[in-house]
């Protein structure tokens, strides 16, 4: 089985994620402390433990963006895809001939109604 993408050049846009991390993670607000040594004796919560898990999302949802917007596929040995001939419906045909047309090389494609 292999990858392919369809415009592999939206992988570049993976190459963001560091930078959405680390904006995602600048916190506006900060506290001053005069010393230190009060934040070594504070408990350390399971808030400040979750604290970058928003940014480190954030990052994650830039990855899966840019990989979803590359187009991945994957194709097997047994594939085939052709890409010759005409791939237009002419729904008038079946109609013309339900309703008793004639159509020959020589005449054009109308529809006669029988009474």
């Amino acid at each position: 089985m292999a990858w392919e993408f369809r415009d592999p050049l939206f992988l570049l846009v993976g190459l963001l994620a560091p930078l959405v991390y680390l904006l995602a993670g600048h916190i506006p607000s900060r506290i001053t402390y005069a010393s230190l040594m009060l934040l070594d004796r504070a408990p350390t919560t399971l808030r400040v433990r979750l604290a970058p898990l928003p940014a480190g999302s954030l990052a994650l949802a830039t990855l899966a963006l840019a990989v979803a917007l590359a187009g991945p596929r994957t194709g097997d040995e047994t594939t085939e895809i052709e890409r010759e001939g005409i791939a237009i419906v002419m729904p008038w045909t079946v109609r013309a001939r339900w309703m008793g047309a004639t159509l020959s090389p020589g005449t054009t494609a109308s529809a006669g109604c029988r009474h």
